[in-house]
């Protein structure tokens, strides 16, 4: 195993996983050291320490982008009905929050996903799950602006087009550069889950 220094330099999820693929190094390696050198912590130790464990000993693939589907198979393993709802689910396999879940473990859910750049491929990448093409919004039956960008996975509604100007700055200049605005119908939140 590569071993790490990590000079005292804290590190989050995004930072080890990035990290990972750019080096082609095992997740757990890099998060576990981090770890045992003090530089990766939560408030609490003993939930991502266990976390750290479970990531050890799986044997599947992530496709989102920080970890998100091995810490909801990790929080929930079968203690609930395993189902998802996934919002901006883009393609259904690159950075999914649902595609291991669904792929490897038999989960079942909704995607859901307004921008029209995406509905081909999603329904297609992910034919055992019902895509919802509405916006999830507070309210039903209403219409949106939605800034379709060029760059797919950084589309958003268009109030929220410059959001992340200060937190990330290169994203909304990607973002912004290129696109063209859409009206897309909204769905609650609530009558998704009546509905389904």
């Amino acid at each position: 195993m590569l071993k790490i220094d990590f000079k005292n330099n804290k590190v989050d999820f995004w930072k080890i996983v990035t990290f990972s693929k750019q080096k082609k190094i095992s997740v757990y390696d890099i998060i576990k050291q981090a770890y045992d050198q003090k530089v990766l912590s939560d408030i609490d130790d003993e939930i991502l320490f266990k976390f750290i464990e479970h990531i050890k000993n799986l044997k599947i693939q992530s496709y989102s982008q920080i970890l998100q589907d091995i810490f909801a198979y990790f929080i929930i393993e079968n203690k609930f009905d395993n189902t998802f709802l996934e919002f901006g689910a883009t393609n259904g396999i690159s950075l999914s929050n649902t595609f291991m879940l669904e792929k490897e473990l038999g989960w079942s859910g909704l995607l859901a996903e307004p921008d029209i750049q995406w509905i081909d491929a999603l329904k297609k990448n992910r034919p055992n799950t019902k895509v919802i093409t509405k916006c999830i919004w507070k309210k039903s039956e209403e219409k949106l602006n939605f800034f379709s960008s060029d760059v797919g996975v950084l589309s958003t509604l268009e109030e929220f087009k410059f959001n992340e100007l200060q937190s990330m700055p290169i994203n909304t200049e990607v973002r912004n550069k290129s696109g063209k605005n859409i009206i897309v119908d909204t769905i609650s939140l609530n009558d998704v889950v009546k509905k389904n």
